[in-house]
């Protein structure tokens, strides 16, 4: 039985270092090295300054939404936009919001874009990114 080991490098340069610390903690559980494989991904996280233009958004969507007497936090909206977007998996039979720290350029444009779209549907004002807006967020994601 194989179990699939991935180690994201995060700020550090010590990639070997790691693996082997990693390798010898398995080792001494009693796993060889043909009961697991060992894969190294480059890890990005988006900081919230990164995202600025996607909360700005999502700020905007939940003040238009509180409006009308609701108290939705910025994570409920949030959650509620990437399910609309269909950024989102489905788990037993529930439908749940990814996570945007995870989602891809394309992934990205397309939360922002159904989040234009509403915001001319429903004449939701300054629900947009300006085109630097958008560029600055797209640019963080590949």
């Amino acid at each position: 039985m194989s179990k699939d080991i991935i180690i994201y490098k995060y700020k550090t340069n010590d990639w070997e270092d790691r693996t082997q610390e990693l390798m010898n903690k398995l080792t001494k559980w009693g796993l060889s090295k043909k009961d697991f494989v060992v894969e190294l991904k480059e890890y990005s996280r988006k900081t919230g300054k990164q995202n600025r233009g996607y909360w700005k958004l999502i700020s905007i969507y939940q003040r238009f939404i509180n409006s009308f007497g609701n108290d939705f936090t910025l994570k409920e909206v949030s959650n509620w936009v990437k399910v609309q977007a269909g950024y989102c998996r489905e788990i037993n039979g529930t439908l749940v919001a990814k996570s945007i720290a995870n989602c891809n350029k394309s992934e990205m444009q397309m939360i922002i874009e159904w989040l234009h779209a509403r915001g001319q549907a429903k004449d939701i004002k300054g629900l947009y990114l300006t085109t630097s807006e958008y560029d600055e967020l797209l640019n963080n994601y590949k």
